[in-house]
């Protein structure tokens, strides 16, 4: 599990980073991956994907909760 999270934290480690991925994802599902790619098929996840606010704590939360975090929803907030 702490490989997975520093690989999140290598390639998803920064705002923009996180934003960069949810670019490549909107242009091409497959970049992810077959399975990941298939995780955007139902709408909730489309909404999410569609809105960078909603995508990057999404991303952040999915953070915290591989390192362990239960205040996973507050990272990244002011």
């Amino acid at each position: 599990m702490n490989q997975i999270a520093d690989l999140f934290s290598k390639e998803l480690g920064d705002d923009d980073k996180i934003e960069e991925a949810r670019l490549k994802l909107l242009e091409d599902p497959e970049n992810a991956g077959e399975a990941l790619a298939s995780m955007f098929q139902n709408d909730e996840m489309k909404d999410i994907l569609h809105d960078p606010i909603k995508w990057r704590e999404s991303v952040k939360k999915g953070q915290g909760m591989l390192l362990g975090n239960q205040d996973a929803a507050g990272i990244g907030e002011l």
